[in-house]
């Protein structure tokens, strides 16, 4: 009868063991699997259609991971969802593998879009932003060239025009 026990005991701790073992290949299996096929590769900001549509050219195997830029990818999420979903359509057409910057196709594509619809420029903002700084900086500086100016001695005019009346006196 204690023969029997051990082996039940025995029997009861492998299956355990098995079991632990099948538990902790799970959440390793599922790391895996997410890192493999991330949920979604496009950012949350993104319209949705376009974001899925995104999200197919990756898992397809037509855009690789990391083609398209952050900048490209910001254009591409100020668009209203109807123009990204044309841009992405271009895409496919051209082909992504026939393209080697891929970022700079869809940058140029998104800009024709925004030219022929009207739409504002992302980028535009930034570059008023700094344009304007850069404005008022060279106000100040062009103010305190005026002042500059002011303190600075006649011009050399009047000394020229003495010296050739002292010539024509001489003369």
């Amino acid at each position: 009868k204690k023969e029997e026990e051990k082996k039940k005991k025995e029997e009861e701790a492998k299956k355990k063991k098995e079991e632990d073992a099948k538990k902790a290949k799970k959440p390793e299996e599922k790391k895996k699997a997410e890192k493999a096929a991330p949920e979604s590769a496009a950012p949350a900001g993104m319209p949705p259609k376009v974001r899925a549509e995104l999200d197919k050219l990756y898992k397809k195997g037509s855009l690789n991971q990391g083609a398209i830029d952050i900048g490209a990818i910001k254009h591409l999420e100020a668009l209203p969802e109807v123009h990204g979903l044309s841009v992405l359509a271009k895409l496919v057409e051209k082909g992504p593998q026939n393209i080697s910057n891929v970022s700079g196709f869809l940058v140029g594509i998104m800009k024709r879009v925004r030219m022929e619809y009207g739409l504002p420029d992302p980028g535009a903002k930034k570059a008023a932003e700094s344009s304007s700084e850069s404005e008022s900086s060279s106000d100040e500086e062009s103010s305190d060239d005026e002042e500059e100016e002011k303190k600075k001695p006649a011009p050399k005019k009047v000394v020229v025009q003495k010296k050739e009346e002292k010539k024509e006196e001489k003369k």
